[in-house]
């Protein structure tokens, strides 16, 4: 949907919690866990976006991101980011997941939705 939709961005979760976090668990940096995660995880133009911390970031601090974003601030650190990215400028945080990340992520979603219908659908023959 984000690479049909250029200016919408996205966040999937489940009861399990975000499915982004888990599916790209092993790659993930330690510092983002389920607990330090609410609105930090996007995807944006069909790429995982991570808002990073300042408690473990020196950028994110000199930006002065907060550390427990509100969704309006998550989705607007998010947005900055893009727009510093299309436009060539400076000033914004990248959010951009790292490419180890994104492989991760691309890895366990190949041939999807097409796979989920096939593996979740059941028959019965009466």
């Amino acid at each position: 949907l984000s690479r049909e939709f250029s200016d919408a961005i996205l966040a999937l979760g489940d009861n399990d919690g975000q499915v982004l976090l888990i599916e790209a668990a092993e790659e993930l940096p330690k510092w983002l866990e389920p607990d330090t995660s609410d609105h930090r995880v996007w995807i944006s133009g069909g790429k995982l976006q991570i808002v990073p911390s300042p408690k473990t970031s020196p950028l994110a601090k000199r930006a002065g991101l907060p550390v427990e974003p509100t969704l309006r601030e998550g989705l607007a650190i998010v947005r900055a980011s893009e727009v510093q990215r299309e436009s060539g400028g400076e000033g914004a945080v990248d959010t951009t997941a790292p490419s180890n990340i994104q492989a991760a992520i691309d890895k366990r979603m190949q041939g999807l939705p097409g796979r989920a219908i096939r593996e979740g659908s059941h028959r019965t023959r009466l």
